[in-house]
């Protein structure tokens, strides 16, 4: 009687620790949701809330006059996940 116990006892310690191990894979593999995208729009650096199809602000910047890599990138959507970081890639895109 004792031993069925003690398996017993081993087999929910067991699955509790494969519980919490698959929990916290679940976590890291959650990706954060970002705030905005900036991408071309009509020729211009936009910024858009995402999940928006409607820019929050165009800026005066034509996207044909960035270097290759960050056309490339505005083509795509390039992601600000705080309104800081939104703010710093304005400035980037803008000198």
């Amino acid at each position: 009687m004792i031993l069925i116990s003690i398996f017993i006892i081993v087999i929910i310690i067991s699955a509790s620790v494969n519980n919490h191990a698959g929990a916290k894979e679940n976590q890291q593999n959650t990706k954060p949701i970002p705030l905005y995208v900036l991408k071309n729009y009509f020729g211009k650096v936009a910024v858009f809330k995402y999940n928006s199809n409607v820019p929050q602000e165009t800026l005066s910047v034509y996207t044909n006059s960035l270097p290759l890599f960050d056309q490339k990138q505005l083509s795509t959507g390039v992601f600000a996940y705080t309104n800081e970081e939104l703010t710093s890639l304005i400035e980037d895109y803008d000198s």
